[in-house]
This record gives structure tokens, C-alpha cells and sequence, in this order.
């Protein structure tokens, strides 16, 4: 599926909830959304399976909810060439 979306006209996706890192790595996100919730599991997996290259984020919004809950909005800077 991440073959044809580039070549869709318009926007793509408002949006993406996935596993993996593959649109990131396909340069498809603009802004990630995470949400962390206050509780340890122990165990689990990481946040994005197979990213192997850093990619920069800027801090966008941050806001507290009830519970503890915590979102954290940045944009993904592009990379330049």
C-alpha cells in the first residue's frame, strides 16, 4: 500500500495508526500524536518496530489529562539533501 499513496494527489492521510515505522520511513507523516499513560508493563514492544535511522521531531503542543494520561504533538522535520 505505501507504493501507491505518494502517488495519490491531495491528502493522503489524516490519520495514521500503525505498527512500525513504515510511514514514517516513507516520509508520509507531517505530526505524530503520542499518548503515554501512566503504567509499567514490564514488558512489551518498542514504539516503532525497525526504525533504524534517527529522525528529528519538534515539539509542537503538550498537554496533561486526567489520570496522568500525557500527549506530546510534534512535527517531523524533513530531511534535507
Amino acid at each position: 500500500m505505501l507504493d501507491i499513496l505518494p502517488e495519490t494527489p491531495g491528502p493522503l492521510i489524516s490519520d495514521v495508526r500503525q505498527n512500525g515505522a513504515g510511514p514514517l520511513h516513507a516520509g508520509l507523516l507531517d505530526e505524530l500524536l503520542l499518548f503515554t499513560h501512566p503504567v509499567i508493563l514490564g514488558t512489551g514492544r518498542p514504539l516503532f518496530d525497525r526504525h533504524d535511522r534517527a529522525t528529528e521531531l519538534d515539539l509542537l503542543e503538550q498537554r496533561s489529562f486526567d489520570e496522568g494520561v500525557t500527549l506530546h504533538r510534534y512535527a517531523v522535520r524533513r530531511q534535507t539533501a
